[in-house]
């Protein structure tokens, strides 16, 4: 007994003979062809942009490298006390208004309570 009339699904690809069409006039026919040149080409791209990424990374490397070799270390026991004195005082005054601020309300008092 059958419950759906369904036709019987055929192949329809021929199949391809090795040697019988050069491999320029099967592309875009076959497409074991198709995907065996999307996944060289890809496999060519992703090599090229790996040889690329290498060849920047140790031409950075090496500048890098010459940079700091070349720099000399500046003497750190020198300290600017102008500078550091403002910045002291800017510190100052922020902590006498923080602490102003957590007292309370200084100004007049509200004249109609």
């Amino acid at each position: 007994m059958k419950f759906f009339k369904f036709k019987k699904i055929t192949k329809t690809e021929v199949p391809v003979v090795i040697g019988s069409r050069s491999v320029w006039r099967r592309i875009g026919k076959d497409s074991h062809v198709d995907w065996a040149i999307i996944v060289g080409i890809s496999f060519i791209i992703m090599l090229t942009l790996i040889f690329l990424s290498l060849s920047k990374y140790r031409y950075f490397d090496v500048s890098l490298k010459n940079r700091i070799s070349t720099t000399k270390p500046q003497d750190s026991s020198m300290v600017d006390t102008q500078t550091l004195d403002g910045v002291l005082k800017v510190f100052e005054e922020k902590a006498n208004i923080r602490a102003g601020l957590l007292k309370g309300y200084n100004g007049p008092g509200d004249p109609s309570i």
